[in-house]
């Protein structure tokens, strides 16, 4: 995390280097504000996808959906029917 003052000074050199946006500075400062302290809640979510390559970031965002459709609870669902054959004792 960075002390305040570095903080702001980054604010505010990303806020120069915009120029095709129409919102105020002030509205920018507090926008990347914001998502600086959003970031800092990384650690309570279950995925870190870092966004600094897009294509190798879009990768990864495509393996966590693939990944979520085969826990578990879905797969049962999805194949209870066969589950439930596999699972039979035989005779």
């Amino acid at each position: 995390m960075l002390a305040g003052g570095a903080v702001d000074f980054q604010l505010q050199w990303i806020v120069s280097s915009i120029s095709f946006t129409q919102d105020s500075d002030e509205v920018i400062i507090r926008r990347m504000a914001d998502a600086i302290n959003e970031m800092g809640h990384y650690g309570e979510y279950d995925y870190l996808v870092f966004n600094d390559d897009f294509d190798v970031a879009l990768l990864e965002l495509e393996a966590l959906f693939r990944a979520r459709r085969l826990r578990c609870e879905a797969q049962q669902r999805r194949y209870s029917s066969q589950l439930k054959e596999l699972l039979e004792p035989p005779g």
